[in-house]
């Protein structure tokens, strides 16, 4: 089993911070997948080449990708005619989200998160999934909860995460294979790693796994555990259109 730890700058989702601003002039052609944790996101809007289009992300599961191609930091607005420029061609409304997308990566995921279910706009931040880092049936494990916790999927090797640590996990004895996992989570009570969570998962090789903890309040079952997933193979049609493109030059 391969495993590579990687530390994430926020201190919890529900408070993600806006990026800074990005670099005059740089852009980015890539994937975009969307996941919201506590409300569903619409009636922003984003401008993609010269089109304006409303970003929207569920709770229900990963978005269908979309193709976009425009300033690395994208900028969210509330309303289609904010993004409308003046005479000397600048926008006169300020964004109310910003996301600092990934430079070289094919594809991302958008994260968004309320203070609040539902209530103000949302923060975001965008994870870097490229396809050929994260390959069919791996699985990437983000440990939001404020506590360290060890996971087990299907193997007997345990993967500690601290808090804020996400780890990328795969195995040759099940990547590629339609099977089931045994899949267990642990996390220190009163001193002592204890396992709280048990099941068994339905391992689809055509897939890619996004498992997401969270803090519970409930002593017997401390951590949420939250399962999604993307499939590489399916495309967006703005990518495989610039694709087209690409092979008639």
């Amino acid at each position: 089993m391969k495993i590579l730890l990687t530390f994430l700058p926020m201190v919890i989702v529900g408070l993600l911070v806006p990026s800074s601003a990005a670099a005059e002039g740089d852009t980015v052609k890539l994937e975009l997948l969307t996941l919201s944790f506590n409300g569903t996101v619409r009636e922003l809007y984003y401008r993609n080449g010269k089109d304006v289009v409303e970003m929207t992300a569920s709770q229900q599961g990963i978005g269908a990708p979309f193709f976009y191609k425009g300033p690395r930091l994208l900028a969210l607005y509330d309303s289609p005619e904010d993004l409308k420029p003046r005479k000397d061609g600048k926008i006169k409304t300020k964004p109310v989200v910003r996301v600092m997308l990934p430079r070289n990566d094919d594809r991302a995921l958008l994260v968004f998160s309320f203070k609040k279910r539902n209530q103000g706009k949302p923060g975001a931040k965008a994870y870097g999934i490229d396809t050929e880092g994260m390959k069919n049936g791996n699985y990437r494990i983000f440990n939001f909860s404020g506590k360290p916790i060890a996971a087990m999927l299907g193997d007997k090797k345990k993967i500690a995460l601290k808090p804020q640590q996400n780890a990328l996990v795969t195995s040759t004895k099940w990547r590629k294979k339609i099977t089931d996992l045994d899949v267990r989570f642990a996390t220190p009570i009163n001193g002592r790693l204890e396992q709280v969570y048990t099941s068994v998962w339905g391992h689809r090789p055509e897939r890619r796994m996004f498992i997401f903890v969270f803090d519970r309040p409930d002593k017997n079952r401390p951590l949420d555990i939250r399962m999604f997933f993307d499939l590489p193979a399916v495309k967006s049609a703005g990518l495989t259109a610039e694709l087209e493109k690409a092979k008639n030059r």
